[in-house]
């Protein structure tokens, strides 16, 4: 009886689209991972810009709430009185926060 074997070309080809496959698949992961990444980046940038902007709401509200005639025309900025929001001269946020700039 003869035994048949494999032609050699075969298992060569094997091989290369084994590494074909797996080097998708790493870098499918490797996107993935980036992608993940940027994805997170842009949600903690939004959460900080809105808390700064629910600050800024938050503390024109007060200031309309307790004493709006007494507003001046001009540029003001924001800043914090025993305890209250104020418009002053200056603001607390002299410098950016991140990226972030904080206009009154």
């Amino acid at each position: 009886m003869r035994r048949i074997t494999l032609a050699k070309g075969q298992s060569l080809l094997e091989i290369l689209l084994a590494i074909t496959i797996f080097a998708f698949g790493i870098v499918t992961l490797g996107v993935l991972y980036i992608d993940a990444n940027v994805t997170q980046r842009k949600s903690l940038e939004r959460t900080k810009a809105m808390a700064l902007a629910e600050e800024g709401i938050e503390a024109a509200r007060s200031i309309r709430d307790r004493a709006f005639v007494q507003v001046t025309t001009g540029t003001h900025g924001l800043a914090l009185s025993a305890g209250q929001w104020v418009l002053s001269g200056t603001s607390i946020y002299n410098a950016p926060i991140d990226q972030f700039n904080y206009k009154t």
